[in-house]
């Protein structure tokens, strides 16, 4: 009996040493995929050193609030103004644009794709 007792508590730690030691890569959250977000509305302020852009959209419209989303533009980033492809410095605040982003690891906002309207 005390040899069962024995047997099952070192078979219990082997299993509680091999999970501990899993790689992060057969986590449930490394297998998260990221959520495609769109911020619909105009730019509200623009910097081009650090390639960063504020939409206003309405949040509310019976109450007219807007939440102010800030968004990172990458090198990969694909700009659309007018049908044709765009680069970040043709843009500017007052644009009417519908942003696809996803938040990267650390949170931060990061484009796709934008889209600039009439």
């Amino acid at each position: 009996m005390a040899r069962s007792l024995k047997l099952i508590l070192c078979v219990l730690i082997a299993t509680a040493m091999i999970q501990s030691y899993l790689p992060k890569a057969f986590s449930q959250e490394a297998a998260k995929e990221p959520v495609l977000t769109v911020a619909t509305g105009e730019i509200g302020a623009i910097d081009l050193e650090k390639s960063i852009l504020v939409v206003k959209q309405l949040k509310d419209e019976k109450a007219q609030t807007y939440d102010n989303v800030t968004i990172s533009i990458a090198a990969a980033t694909a700009i659309d103004k007018d049908g044709t492809k765009a680069g970040l410095s043709e843009l500017k605040a007052g644009d009417k644009v519908s942003v696809e982003y996803t938040a990267n690891a650390e949170g931060v906002n990061v484009a796709t794709s934008i889209l600039v309207s009439k």
